[in-house]
């Protein structure tokens, strides 16, 4: 029989999770790409703000399942139980041998850019990718050598992202006040190629990807038929607004 796991997450806990697992590179790789592709700052925005909705909904429905199915292990669980051992094994083994490894890949990649700016406009490609073993060797290291430690780690990468997010809007403001900065009409320029939208909206659900994580955590949360849901509307609710903040910004 396992042991039993104690739940120790309230709702500012839960919420905090939600706000970590989904808050990752997206929104500072794709900010840029989604205005170039869509051509207008004002589509750009509702995209963003759409995107959202969608997440919100999507994490609704699996925070339902959650509390059906009250068992770690998120998705698996879910199909495991609605369409049987098989297609749950062939669901488990894509995420580990190929979408988690991409993702982190991704995610790498963007860390390694950002990371060697400072110290070059134009770094080699080879050094990018380099730092970018180093940074996954790194991490991998530490989830085995001990959790504590990695729970710390990710607080504080989740803080200093929303501390980074937090600053580029402030000074954004700061100098919006000093010099009020003449902006284009909403929608002028606006694309009308199809797959411009197509790309911006992956771009949008790139950046709030993670929702799908938050029912894995399910027996660490208090009372979650109460907390979980508000957890992921509070947690989603403070994303969004980041997200539009930042890109008005």
């Amino acid at each position: 029989m396992g042991a039993e796991i104690k739940p120790k997450l309230g709702l500012v806990g839960a919420t905090s999770f939600v706000v970590g697992t989904i808050i990752g590179s997206g929104i500072f790789i794709t900010a840029n790409f989604m205005l170039r592709s869509v051509g207008s700052w004002g589509l750009s925005l509702i995209i963003w703000g759409l995107s959202g909705l969608a997440a919100l909904c999507g994490a609704l429905c699996w925070a339902e399942l959650a509390t059906v199915f009250p068992k770690q292990g998120g998705t698996y669980i879910f199909i495991k139980e609605g369409l049987g051992d098989f297609p749950a094994f062939l669901y488990i083994s894509t995420r580990v041998f190929l979408l988690n490894p991409c993702a982190n890949a991704v995610q790498a990649l963007a860390s390694a850019e950002y990371l060697m700016a400072p110290l070059s406009p134009c770094p080699p490609s080879q050094a990018i990718q380099s730092t970018a073993i180093c940074l996954l060797v790194l991490m991998t290291f530490l989830h085995c050598y001990s959790t504590t430690l990695t729970s710390k780690l990710n607080t504080a990468i989740t803080a200093i992202k929303l501390l980074t997010l937090l600053a580029i809007t402030i000074t954004s403001l700061i100098s919006a006040a000093n010099s009020p900065p003449s902006l284009p009409p909403a929608f002028q320029g606006t694309s009308s190629s199809l797959s411009s939208y197509v790309s911006a909206i992956y771009g949008g659900y790139w950046s709030y990807a993670g929702w799908q994580g938050i029912p894995a955590a399910i027996e660490d949360i208090k009372d979650p038929r109460r907390t979980m849901p508000k957890a992921i509307i509070c947690g989603l609710v403070i994303v969004t607004l980041t997200y539009l903040l930042v890109n008005m910004a």
